[in-house]
């Protein structure tokens, strides 16, 4: 991929004027069941003390969607109960921008935010196991099991 693309990728906060692009964006039909629909993810953060939810864009045109679960409280900047790790909660890109390099792009920049937070050490993710699934992906990226399930999930981190 040119230097040219990967500066064109970014990540946007959600708004009031964004997110119904946001909520547009699918993944493929064989893809159905890794990732919950970004309508749900948004829902899900706005009741969250601990969500930090991007838009990933290239260039002005939305390609994909993300999710952590922030360890410190976005209100007091305290420390939060949520197991104390950073989590990739979401990660989603549409089905006309898949393969493009564009997932791993919106991580590189993720764990950049990640490791300027306090005591980030790893980034956690989960994913389910099954054809189609995204762990290749994760494992290729860096990720590595850590032997632990979440409910039905396999349990991965990456040091940063």
């Amino acid at each position: 991929m040119s230097d040219a693309r990967v500066k064109k990728i970014h990540l946007q906060e959600v708004t009031k004027s964004n997110f119904m692009d946001l909520i547009k964006l699918k993944e493929k039909d064989e893809q159905k069941g890794f990732v919950a629909p970004n309508s749900v993810s948004i829902a899900e953060a706005h009741y969250s003390d601990f969500a930090w939810m991007r838009g990933i864009y290239f260039g002005d045109t939305p390609v994909g969607f993300l999710m952590l679960a922030d360890p410190v409280k976005r209100e007091t900047g305290d420390a939060a109960e949520y197991n104390g790790i950073y989590y990739l909660w979401r990660l989603m890109i549409d089905q006309k921008h898949q393969c493009k390099g564009y997932a791993k792009n919106a991580l590189d920049l993720l764990c950049d935010y990640v490791r300027t937070r306090p005591n980030a050490d790893y980034l956690y993710a989960s994913y389910g196991p099954g054809k189609n699934g995204p762990e290749k992906f994760y494992l290729k990226y860096g990720f590595e099991k850590t032997g632990k399930m979440m409910e039905h999930e396999i349990v991965i981190r990456i040091k940063l």
